[in-house]
């Protein structure tokens, strides 16, 4: 094969099959075309670090970036456990001038996009934001969190709210911003009291954040030409009201809980929202309250996406004529002919506070809870359910999240009842084994499945897991898999046992309750050990797992082929880890297993605590220095392998290119 003599295009979409650092190992600067067709593929692909190993940080760091730190337009960093201080390590930021690395933020000139993923620490994301406005030419900024930043009740509680307030500021002092995404960061009137006015900012999206309508007044206020907003949204008091209109907001994405006199205030200050996606929580309106909140206050809606959760704990008429009543405010010429905006129910007719879920069809949310108990209706007419050109209605093709993991939910036989499909979904939460095999009809295809969480409360489970796994396409990664016993005994074997056709690259066998976490013996570890080159820990690059003895964790790092990051528990030193949360205010006590590890470890291993669970040892995995401790038949192995890896890229990205043309 003569690479040479492709096209430029075909190498450009080569390239994208190809990982950045790969790319960069098998192509920098073997010749000047080459040079130029990686610089123009870095001018529309990203940069992304959220899952890179050890040794491709370091290589990255030291032989490419510094020739392409100035090309480069979108950039992803994590925090996460899979990249331990990534950030620390790779930007030296103003209040950490002692840093070891080199590189700047100020040095990314032409970065138009950045993505801060799971930074553990408030003062990390401040010290990054807070220099964004280095970045000239930065349009687009996300940051995605699973922790909550918020002011508590400590001493520094003055200090923290500063920053929080500072860090808002400094986002919307960026010139150029567009597109903004921020999750889990405090909001308060004090922040948007300070909030300078943003000329730029067009597409603003607030997860995990809420506010009042007072708040959200401020926020419109400060950004006039919003196109599409995301938020949430909790307005149950009288005195909140609304006091910006803003002409320029088109669509809407909203979570609100509140009163239906706050809901009209603040669509009446929305004049041309044309796209509403709206959950409400606890709010009762049924399909009359809709139409003349539609019809008074937003005329040019066209486009209308709903999901109410409502319960009639306080109603004392039976559930079932409950739903019957409210469906029927549904089925009138305004909702089936005029805009056939059709609606189902869910309720479940044991259930005490009789909850019961109303949303529009097709079903436009990416989440999905199955219900225990299930009952369903809908206003879909009989004949739409049987023709082709209508099955939109029944095809739950926007779902890429299904919840199934309530042991009762499982153990029922009613889901034959419920007549959808789910074609898209990437990730799968789910008890097995379940009671009814018509379950997994709604699933018309794992194509697409990234993750798969699975908890196990009976031995007959793991051939309903090999049944979910032999439906996988062959050819699809699997990004994480994790599974939780509720069994201590044939845990490891049984799992280790089942055959997986897909490569999965991160596997998690914590139980996040610790009155359940497992602690696998050595005999078990060999069998995890042995499973590497044969099927489920084939394609294992991340693994948590807890162990019984310390000795364990090195020969899993030495005989596990592509691990590169080993999150430990050991039950050998849960004496000292209830002793971890006093050890910042005893400096005179040591972390034995950690000091440990680093006598039996390389010394270019990353190894630390998990911040957040501290029981928890992350081992960042050097594969330079791990080939080192090979055997000399081991190196030999790991050679033949390495001869054949280019190759074997190369041939995997062409016929993933081809396939998808």
């Amino acid at each position: 094969m003569h690479l040479e003599l492709l096209a430029n295009e075909l190498l450009l979409d080569l390239f994208t099959y190809i990982h950045s650092v790969d790319l960069l190992r098998a192509f920098f600067n073997l010749n000047i075309r080459f040079n130029h067709l990686i610089f123009y593929h870095f001018q529309s692909h990203s940069l992304d670090l959220r899952s890179i190993s050890k040794e491709d940080f370091d290589d990255l760091t030291h032989r490419y970036l510094p020739s392409i730190i100035d090309r480069l337009t979108s950039l992803d960093l994590s925090d996460d456990d899979e990249t331990p201080r990534l950030p620390f390590l790779l930007l030296r930021l103003h209040n950490h001038p002692y840093s070891s690395t080199i590189f700047t933020l100020n040095q990314f000139i032409n970065l138009q996009s950045l993505s801060l993923s799971n930074i553990s620490s408030f003062n990390l994301l401040y010290d990054i934001v807070s220099e964004c406005h280095s970045l000239v030419c930065l349009t687009h900024l996300t940051i995605l969190s699973k922790y909550h930043y918020w002011a508590n009740s400590n001493d520094e509680t003055h200090h923290m709210r500063d920053k929080i307030n500072h860090f808002w500021t400094c986002i919307w002092n960026l010139s150029k911003l567009r597109h903004c995404h921020l999750d889990g960061v405090q909001i308060n009137d004090d922040t948007l009291s300070l909030l300078p006015s943003s000329s730029s900012m067009e597409h603003l999206s607030l997860n995990n954040i809420s506010h009042n309508l007072h708040c959200l007044s401020h926020l419109l206020y400060c950004t006039p030409h919003l196109h599409r907003l995301r938020t949430t949204i909790y307005s149950y008091s009288s005195n909140d009201h609304m006091t910006s209109t803003s002409s320029s907001l088109t669509r809407m994405t909203l979570i609100y809980g509140g009163s239906f006199q706050s809901l009209v205030a603040l669509f009446e200050h929305l004049p041309n929202l044309n796209h509403l996606t709206i959950t409400t929580l606890r709010l009762h309106l049924d399909g009359n309250n809709w139409q003349d909140l539609i019809a008074t206050h937003l005329g040019q809606l066209n486009r209308f996406e709903m999901k109410m959760k409502m319960d009639y704990r306080e109603d004392h008429e039976d559930i079932d004529d409950i739903v019957a009543k409210l469906l029927a405010t549904y089925e009138s010429a305004y909702w089936c002919t005029d805009h056939r905006w059709y609606v189902r129910c869910h309720w479940n007719q044991s259930d005490p506070y009789k909850c019961v879920t109303l949303y529009t069809l097709p079903y436009a949310f990416n989440e999905f809870d199955f219900t225990d108990k299930l009952s369903t209706r809908s206003t879909l007419p009989s004949l739409y359910r049987h023709h082709r050109k209508d099955e939109q209605y029944l095809l739950y093709d926007k779902v890429k999240i299904v919840d199934c993991a309530n042991i009762e939910t499982m153990a029922l036989a009613s889901f034959h009842l419920f007549p959808v499909r789910f074609r898209h979904i990437t990730f799968l939460n789910i008890c097995l084994p379940f009671v009814d095999d018509h379950f997994l009809f709604h699933f018309a295809s794992f194509d697409h499945l990234k993750s798969l969480n699975v908890c196990i409360y009976k031995s007959s489970a793991y051939d309903q897991l090999q049944t979910i796994f032999d439906r996988c396409r062959a050819q699809t990664c699997l990004r994480s898999f994790r599974c939780e016993s509720l069994m201590t005994n044939c845990f490891s074997t049984r799992l280790f046992q089942i055959r997986v056709k897909q490569l999965i690259r991160r596997i998690d066998l914590l139980n996040s309750r610790v009155d359940r976490r497992y602690y696998h013996s050595k005999e078990e570890c060999s069998t995890i050990i042995d499973s590497s080159s044969t099927s489920m820990m084939t394609g294992c690059e991340v693994l948590l797992i807890g162990v019984k003895s310390r000795t364990s964790i090195v020969d899993i790092i030495g005989k596990v082929p592509i691990l590169r990051l080993l999150i430990v528990e050991c039950e050998e030193n849960k004496d000292d880890d209830s002793r971890l949360s006093s050890s910042s205010s005893s400096p005179c006590w040591k972390d034995e297993l950690t000091e440990w590890l680093e006598e039996h470890l390389p010394s270019r291993y990353l190894i630390r605590r998990d911040p957040r669970f501290m029981s928890r040892v992350q081992i960042w995995i050097d594969g330079k220095a791990k080939s080192k401790r090979l055997s000399a038949s081991d190196r030999s192995k790991s050679s033949s392998i390495d001869v054949n890896k280019w190759s074997q890229l190369v041939k995997s990205s062409f016929r993933q290119l081809f396939s998808d043309r």
